[in-house]
């Protein structure tokens, strides 16, 4: 909120994780700024509540399960001998209704 009233120009703010998101959101609606139509907000965690914030919260949701079953079949390999490697699992973007395309 603070940089916000610093700058309204800001035209969007993306959280570290859904509840910072959801607490912006709260503090903006609290302020009188619109969410997304003044502001846009996202957060970063892909848990289940967002979806039922009002503006509903795009997200970022992590991949946890394929992550674990990775992580498992890896640490298999390494322990039949194998020589281990680096791995991504892509997050996934949830849009919902709390971001809208960026102003010119």
């Amino acid at each position: 909120m603070e940089l916000y009233e610093k700058d309204p120009a800001i035209t969007a703010i993306c959280c570290a994780n859904d509840l910072m998101a959801m607490g912006a959101i709260m503090a903006l609606s609290q302020q009188g700024v619109r969410v997304p139509e003044d502001i846009s907000v996202a957060g970063y965690d892909g848990a289940f509540f967002p979806a039922y914030t009002n503006p509903p919260l795009t997200t970022i949701r992590h991949a946890n399960e394929r992550i674990g079953i990775r992580a498992v079949e890896m640490l298999i390999e390494l322990l039949n001998g194998g020589t281990g490697r680096r791995e991504s699992v892509p997050p996934v973007l949830v849009e919902r209704q709390s971001v809208v395309e960026a102003r010119k």
